[in-house]
């Protein structure tokens, strides 16, 4: 066999050619990551858009709403700029009779377990709202916020008087 011999200019070009290949390939994963990416988030985007339930994020300290799903114009008959504009909308919108309830599951700082409270829609109707949250921490490790999921359970709100009846008979019942 033969000797090759290789001058350093053509080791150095073969390897720059290689690590240009290993870039390219490279570049070509991050820009199919974020079409992929951008495609999820259109999806999303469509679901929080188009669906039936109203997603929010609220954020505790100074109270505001930092998102409210344009939904609950559909849903409340208020508009979501008009919650921006009033963190107090919500709570004044809770019926009388369910306030001390929400004040109690704000207070307790359980977001995990559902909540379902009569609202009183803009055009006067009530209708029952469950909602569901998780709390998000800042980085301190406190609750910062409290994003959720409300939707309109009117349908059921029967099965919630008849339970909220019932829980209240075995309450009496263990006195």
């Amino acid at each position: 066999g033969g000797v090759y011999l290789v001058s350093p200019m053509e080791a150095v070009t073969e390897q720059m050619r290689r690590r240009l290949d290993h870039l390219e390939a490279q570049l070509r994963q991050q820009r199919r990551a974020e079409e992929d990416l951008r495609q999820s988030e259109a999806r999303v985007r469509l679901l929080v858009e188009h669906g039936r339930d109203i997603l929010f994020r609220y954020h505790l300290h100074p109270p505001r709403f930092e998102y409210v799903s344009p939904v609950v114009s559909q849903v409340l008959g208020y508009g979501a700029s008009e919650f921006y504009g009033n963190p107090q909308l919500v709570l004044d919108l809770v019926h009388a009779d369910d306030r001390a309830l929400l004040q109690e599951y704000l207070e307790a700082g359980d977001f995990a377990r559902p909540l379902a409270v009569r609202v009183l829609r803009r055009d006067g109707t009530i209708i029952w709202l469950e909602q569901r949250s998780l709390p998000s921490c800042g980085p301190d490790g406190a609750i910062a916020a409290v994003e959720g999921i409300a939707r309109d359970v009117t349908a059921y709100g029967h099965l919630l008087v008849g339970l909220e009846h019932r829980a209240v008979s075995a309450q009496e019942r263990e006195r």
